[in-house]
């Protein structure tokens, strides 16, 4: 086993706890095991590895190391993502078919991980280029729950600008139940956003019936 010393352990440890930075990562980048590393970090804490902090531990040295692994962590992801992207868009396409939550395809779990994009595109935490691959390939799929609220929406739009009134609990319109719906979204008034509650309001839903 080498034997590392205490000015490469503390270089070590400093480049651990720079933020954006992996324990593995910087592992990795030494050549070193992550149980290793993380074993100095903690003796670095009992006080058994001393950091001169007199002097920078070459900053511009660890900062580069810092960006290069980011950029190197960011490629892998990538990659990573465009693979399984790959192999839900060949099941799809393939099968003519969406995956179910436990669907496995080309050894990748494309039914847990479809869920989990559409989950991200919700919170807007995709990549902008994802998103994009995303949108394109599926359209209004990409956020199911989005586009049936809007499809109820629509009818239950048209049904009160071609009738000029409310719809009743049993209301059926464009074979969608409308009235179902107003009493379903009255109910859930706290959970809908500013904009569709003014969408709703222009059109003149009454919230509370007497």
């Amino acid at each position: 086993m080498p034997k590392y010393t205490k000015e490469f352990k503390a270089k070590a440890v400093q480049l651990s706890a720079l933020d954006g930075v992996m324990i593995k990562d910087v592992a990795e980048s030494l050549d070193i095991h992550p149980v290793t590393l993380s074993r100095w970090r903690k003796e670095y804490r009992e006080g058994r590895i001393v950091v001169d902090k007199r002097q920078e531990v070459v900053k511009a040295h660890l900062k580069g190391r810092s960006d290069s692994m980011r950029v190197r962590r960011l490629k892998r992801e990538g990659a990573r993502w465009q693979r399984n992207f790959a192999a839900y868009k060949d099941y799809v396409l393939s099968t003519s078919q969406q995956p179910g939550p436990t669907t496995v395809h080309n050894g990748i779990h494309i039914g847990y991980w479809i869920a989990h994009q559409r989950a991200r595109f919700r919170m807007d935490t995709l990549r902008k280029d994802q998103a994009k691959q995303l949108k394109e390939f599926l359209g209004p799929r990409l956020d199911p729950m989005k586009e049936r609220w809007e499809h109820n929406f629509e009818a239950y739009k048209h049904y009160v600008e071609s009738t000029g009134k409310q719809p009743q609990k049993r209301t059926i319109h464009n074979g969608i139940r409308i009235g179902n719906w107003v009493v379903n979204i009255r109910q859930s008034k706290s959970k809908l956003s500013n904009e569709r509650i003014e969408r709703l309001e222009k059109l003149g839903i009454k919230w509370r019936m007497r």
